[in-house]
């Protein structure tokens, strides 16, 4: 089981998972906006997700290397159309990552603790889909 415990000042979580590995999840410095563009883009096309968020993910052991993370929370009951998306999804980023980068992706699960907790609350999603009927004009797209 793994345990996680939020800087609430840096807006980072550290994790530590079973084999003594801390992982640091945080907001990227600087976002790579090429990046954001194209997955809104592509997102915008799939009505199944609702919204994206893009995190930095270390690992205290592994230097010079750092994973994007791409959180996604999809529509409840389209896990699997969802996991249709990943390899196009992840074909795409790789193309405006850093050389050391590298790219993954993680479902958001509703009502959440932890992980999800944290991704959910603290950093903006870079997309939000616009929600059809009287909502539409209260609730704005992000970085889209």
């Amino acid at each position: 089981m793994a345990a996680d415990k939020i800087n609430q000042t840096a807006l980072m979580t550290t994790i530590t998972v079973p084999g003594g590995s801390v992982i640091k999840l945080r907001i990227p410095k600087t976002m790579p906006q090429q990046l954001i563009n194209v997955l809104c883009q592509f997102l915008q096309q799939h009505k199944i997700i609702r919204r994206a968020f893009l995190l930095q993910a270390e690992d205290d052991t592994v230097v010079e290397a750092s994973v994007m993370l791409i959180a996604l929370e999809i529509n409840i009951g389209y896990e699997k159309e969802g996991q249709l998306l990943i390899p196009q999804l992840g074909s795409m980023a790789l193309d405006y990552l850093e050389a050391n980068q590298s790219v993954d992706f993680y479902f958001l699960q509703p009502n959440s603790t932890g992980i999800d907790h944290f991704i959910v609350r603290h950093p903006q999603p870079f997309y939000q889909r616009k929600i059809g009927g009287w909502l539409r004009s209260t609730i704005a797209v992000k970085n889209c």
